[in-house]
């Protein structure tokens, strides 16, 4: 006997798109595949792992990758009418580390030009200092140079963002107030309370009004704008 229609062949998917291509070690991505016979897919593995499957049609889904390794993995979709393999479709990216801040400390009006050494620091997207902005420089692998935001007095948090992920390290910037021993732009000096008022060259250049001191010495390097010989002040 015939029964008509009984068997029902179903065409096998293919892959034409993979969007992102790439995404963190750490998982969580949300990729869009795109291709043809794609409905009903019962699977999605990247690199051989088992990825979150989302909506589904015809000619596409979405899945969200799992952990996985740095480097380029195969795609595999998984419909009732087989299996495809797209190449080195999904490369997962390792996550940035910072091993250096120099210099560590600087003014809170900002304008400090750090840099950041580590790992895994290319395509830096954001550098944050205590949460606000840095201005972003030249970029590597193993470093970002960046320009410190204005901010408050006190060690902050420094964050860095690649497509990697994010790293945070702790304390790493310490911004300071006034002129204060330690800071990188000053040498140590002793302003005297006589001098209050008075208009001083400092190493950069610049001319600061000295306006208070308190009873403890404060100290920076101090120059006599008026003095060819670049007396210094005690």
């Amino acid at each position: 006997a015939q029964i008509n229609g009984a068997f029902t062949y179903i065409a096998p998917p293919t892959i034409t798109s993979i969007s992102p291509s790439s995404g963190p070690t750490a998982g969580n991505t949300s990729v869009t595949i795109t291709g043809t016979n794609l409905s009903n897919v019962s699977a999605v593995t990247i690199g051989g792992a088992a990825a979150t499957l989302g909506s589904n049609n015809s000619t596409s889904i979405t899945v969200t990758t799992p952990v996985g390794t740095a480097g380029a993995k195969n795609v595999i979709v998984t419909t009732p009418g087989g299996s495809v393999t797209s190449n080195g479709a999904f490369t997962y990216i390792a996550p940035p580390t910072i091993t250096s801040v120099s210099p560590s400390s600087g003014p809170t009006t900002g304008g400090t030009t750090l840099t950041i050494t580590g790992t895994n620091l290319s395509n830096v997207s954001a550098v944050t200092i205590g949460g606000a902005a840095a201005t972003l420089g030249s970029n590597n692998s193993t470093s970002i140079t960046v320009t410190t935001p204005v901010g408050t007095a006190g060690a902050k948090n420094v964050i860095v963002t690649t497509p990697g992920g994010s790293v945070t390290s702790n304390g790493a910037f310490t911004y300071s107030s006034g002129l204060s021993v330690g800071d990188p732009n000053l040498i140590t000096y002793y302003l005297a309370r006589d001098r209050i008022g008075q208009t001083f060259k400092i190493p950069n250049g610049n001319t600061g009004l000295l306006t208070s001191i308190n009873d403890i010495h404060i100290y920076c390097n101090i120059y006599d704008p008026n003095s060819t010989s670049g007396n210094l002040y005690r």
